[in-house]
């Protein structure tokens, strides 16, 4: 894990930059990800 500012290092910290990482190869197709946006969309306030 890398310490780049002013928090402490937990064990915490490092599992989110591990899983962080691990979504980074992750990806979605353009239309997947529209037709998520659309069905929460209204629920979080987007027009």
């Amino acid at each position: 894990m890398k310490h780049t500012g002013w928090r402490k290092p937990t064990p915490g910290l490092g599992v989110a930059e591990q899983l962080a990482q691990a979504g980074e190869r992750v990806s979605v197709p353009k239309s997947r990800a529209f037709v998520a946006v659309k069905r929460v969309g209204a629920h979080i306030g987007l027009k």
